[in-house]
C-alpha cells in the first residue's frame, strides 16, 4: 500500500510532468510561427469587418494550420455561422469544445452545438430527433450518464454528415424505451403459495391402479362372452340332433 508521502511526491511528480509537456507545447510556437500566424489572423478580421466572409474563413482556416489554437477554432465558427455555413460552423465549435472543453468561450460553443446540430438536420429527420432528444434527456435526468456515449455517437454523426443517421436514432429510441419500461413486479407470497402446491403429495388415482383383475368391467365382459359362447353351442347341439343329410351340401356322389 503506498503511503500517504509517497503518494504526495507521486502527484507532485506528475503536475510537474504535465507542466513540463505544456510549456514544450508552448515553446513550439517560435516568434516567427507566431507572427505568421497573427498576419493571418489580421488579414482574416479586416476582411470580416468589410463582410468578406469567404476572405475570413481562408484566412482563419490558414492561421490555424500555422498555430492550432482553440481560440482560433472559435472565431473560425463564428464566421462560418454568420455566414449561414452551418454544418462547417458545427464542426468548427465541437472541435474547439473537444480542445478547450474548460476555455472562456466552451459554454457559448456549447449552445452554438445544440442548436446548429439540430438545424443542419434535413426538416423530416427533426421530428425524430427531438423525439430521441426529449427521451434520452428524461433518462439522463433519472439515470444518469448510462446512454451518454450513444447520445454522443449520435450527434457526431450528424456533424460528421455520415449516412446511416435515421438506423441510429431508431436504435437508440428503442433502447431508451426499453430501459424506461418499468420494473417488473414480483408477487414473492405467490411464488411461495405456487411452490407448495407443487410439493404436495396428490391422491392416488385408485381406478387408474387397481389390478385388471378387480375391475368390475373386466368381469362383466367374460361374462357376456361366455353366455354368448354357451348359447352357440346349445343351437349347434339342437341343429345336429336333425335328421339332415350331412353329404347334402356337397352334393350326390356317383
Amino acid at each position: 500500500m503506498v503511503g500517504w508521502g509517497r503518494l504526495a511526491v507521486l502527484l507532485t511528480a506528475l503536475a510537474l510532468t504535465l507542466g513540463a509537456t505544456r510549456a514544450a507545447s508552448a515553446q513550439e510556437f517560435t516568434p516567427a510561427v507566431r507572427a505568421k500566424a497573427k498576419a493571418r489572423i489580421k488579414k482574416a478580421r479586416a476582411a470580416y469587418e468589410a463582410g468578406n466572409y469567404d476572405q475570413a474563413v481562408v484566412e482563419y482556416q490558414a492561421a490555424y494550420k500555422i498555430m492550432p489554437l482553440p481560440d482560433i477554432l472559435f472565431n473560425l465558427g463564428q464566421i462560418l455561422r454568420v455566414k449561414e455555413d452551418k454544418p462547417e460552423a458545427l464542426k468548427a465549435y465541437r472541435k474547439y469544445v473537444e480542445s478547450e472543453p474548460d476555455g472562456s468561450h466552451a459554454e457559448e460553443a456549447r449552445g452554438y452545438v445544440i442548436s446548429l446540430t439540430r438545424e443542419v438536420l434535413p426538416e423530416a429527420t427533426r421530428a425524430r430527433y427531438d423525439e430521441v432528444k426529449q427521451a434520452y434527456e428524461a433518462f439522463h435526468d433519472k439515470n444518469g450518464d448510462a446512454l451518454d456515449a450513444k447520445w454522443n455517437a449520435v450527434n457526431a454523426q450528424i456533424a460528421s454528415g455520415e449516412p446511416g443517421l435515421e438506423a441510429q436514432l431508431d436504435a437508440l429510441r428503442d433502447e431508451l424505451r426499453q430501459r424506461s419500461l418499468p420494473a417488473p413486479t414480483i408477487d414473492e407470497a405467490a411464488t411461495r403459495r405456487a411452490l407448495a402446491k407443487t410439493t404436495r403429495t396428490t391422491p392416488r388415482d385408485r381406478t387408474s391402479t387397481r389390478p385388471l383383475l378387480k375391475k368390475w368391467w373386466f368381469w362383466t365382459a367374460v361374462g357376456g362372452a361366455a353366455a354368448v359362447l354357451i348359447t352357440g353351442i346349445a343351437v349347434g347341439a339342437a341343429l345336429g340332433s336333425g335328421d339332415r343329410d350331412p353329404t347334402a351340401s356337397l352334393g350326390v356322389l356317383k
